[in-house]
């Protein structure tokens, strides 16, 4: 069923009340269960939704843009002498020669306001195009807009059910091996780890939110929760607790729209069967705060325990590092060798294919407890990375599902800093050579060799990262290697030959 409302004519009072009168005390007798505590809140969130700004079938009619009172005082006058004229018609009394002139006169009332009609068009078209000075982004441009951007289909719906196939397994790959459930039954509760009140408002009423933002499977925008009073709050905080107490990340909240986004090809690159996308997963709002909760929880550990931090060396979705960052490094250690040493300095680039998708769970599982992090932690992120499904609707309008066996979803709140922390072993290999550097933003890996002989040490660098990439179920291909020689030579592109990629 699709979910549906006009998010502009929200009356926010209204939506509000509705929320606070239905949601004060949940209807459901056992309030441990999570399952039908979403579906209570769910139904809670519906209900306020279809109230205040359901779409239905009646369209507000909208005043024509040259409309003015001179024009409804001669649509008054016209009607007033075409109903003159048709009842005289009927009548058998009167003349012909009477029903003329009120024929005529109808007439030309007819004339007067079509000719104001055609003078005020005229009118609100100059000034439609003079405005275009004053503001080349107003009404103007948004008519052109909407003209040429016509409604398409999704990805899915366009492409041919084998090909959509195909590229589907190779973005969302199957798990060759089960993933081993950990047992967690010596597990003990503290509550110390309990969701506090402040928590659930910092990760929804004081977040920036977009009612134009897609919705995940649910149809709810952050917009709408923003919106929930103090009592959906605290019962939303409840179910919190309850699936870090039980260790169970509902299976609600682990369904996702898949919408795949085109990319663009390198310049020069084969065309190939499948087109280059990349695979959005959009969530539940609700689900993504509990992710947000869980990913707070991540940092400050963290920052708490140096042993479970990242390497130094990765700049992706880190606070206190950027792009800006990473490139400045890589300026400071090849302009040291060229300026200093003399020598040359050498960019190796390692693409790690579909990476956010492939990286196997019992992978990310192990690296978690690996780092040292809080049962409590690796307990829920245990449930989390399970019985994930992804929702897509293919050629013939039909909705269809699959299963996700493994790697982060792309679009979620966790999926970045689980692909850090299960790829920080690759940034942490111990190296006796101070000339090779390993730099790395998410899954963008450069290794930087730095003094000669050449050949010994490229081969040497390039297998300290690949061959524990490769252990990761990881399929990593040589992309590009850009020399930068001694000062005044410039740069110059070494390109490997096209080759299979190395796992």
């Amino acid at each position: 069923m699709c979910r549906r409302w006009n998010l502009k004519k929200l009356d926010k009072d209204r939506f509000k009340a509705a929320l606070s009168w239905s949601g004060f005390e949940p209807d459901v007798e056992d309030r441990t269960d999570i399952q039908r505590m979403i579906t209570w809140l769910d139904r809670v969130m519906q209900e306020a939704c279809d109230v205040t700004a359901r779409i239905g079938l009646k369209k507000t009619r909208r005043q024509a843009y040259w409309w003015q009172d001179s024009v409804a005082t001669l649509q008054n006058e016209c009607i007033h002498a075409r109903r003159l004229w048709q009842r005289a018609k009927k009548r058998r009394r009167r003349q012909q020669e009477e029903i003329d002139e009120l024929g005529a006169a109808y007439k030309l009332k007819r004339k007067d306001l079509r000719t104001e009609i055609a003078r005020l068009k005229s009118l609100a078209w100059q000034e439609l195009i003079s405005s275009i000075d004053e503001d080349p982004w107003g009404l103007p441009y948004r008519l052109v807009l909407r003209k040429l951007k016509a409604a398409t289909s999704s990805l899915t719906e366009l492409l041919d059910p084998e090909v959509l196939s195909e590229l589907l397994d190779s973005l969302f790959p199957r798990s060759n091996r089960p993933d081993p459930m950990t047992d967690w039954s010596d597990f003990v509760w503290s509550n110390n780890w309990t969701v506090y009140p402040g928590e659930v408002s910092k990760v929804i009423r004081e977040r920036t939110a977009s009612s134009t933002k897609a919705p995940g499977p649910d149809g709810y925008v952050l917009t709408l929760w923003k919106q929930a009073p103090s009592k959906i709050l605290d019962w939303i905080r409840h179910i919190f607790n309850e699936c870090l107490i039980n260790g169970v990340f509902p299976s609600a909240w682990k369904r996702a729209n898949l919408v795949l986004i085109p990319k663009g090809s390198k310049p020069g690159a084969p065309e190939g069967r499948l087109p280059k996308v990349r695979p959005i997963c959009l969530l539940d709002e609700i689900g993504k705060a509990f992710e947000r909760i869980i990913a707070e929880r991540i940092l400050q550990w963290q920052d708490i325990h140096p042993d479970s931090r990242l390497a130094a060396n990765q700049f992706g979705f880190t606070r206190g590092r950027s792009t800006c960052d990473a490139l400045l490094l890589v300026k400071e250690i090849t302009s040291r060798a060229i300026k200093i040493d003399g020598g040359f300095a050498f960019v190796i680039t390692l693409d790690i294919r579909n990476a956010f998708n492939s990286i196997p769970w019992p992978v990310i599982c192990r690296a978690l407890r690996r780092k040292g992090f809080s049962t409590y932690i690796c307990r829920i992120l245990d449930s989390y990375l399970c019985d994930r499904v992804i929702r897509y609707i293919g050629q013939n309008g039909r909705r269809y599902e699959r299963a996700m066996e493994a790697g982060v979803p792309q679009g979620s709140v966790l999926g970045p800093i689980l692909w850090n922390i299960s790829y920080d072993d690759i940034l942490s290999i111990d190296s006796d050579d101070d000339n090779s550097n390993i730099i790395c933003y998410a899954d963008n890996t450069l290794i930087v060799v730095t003094v000669e002989p050449v050949t010994q040490i490229i081969d040497a660098s390039v297998d300290q990262p690949v061959v524990p990439v490769g252990s990761q179920q990881l399929w990593v291909r040589l992309d590009r290697i850009q020399s930068v020689e001694s000062e005044g030579q410039g740069s110059r592109d070494a390109t490997p030959s096209p080759g299979p990629p190395m796992k």
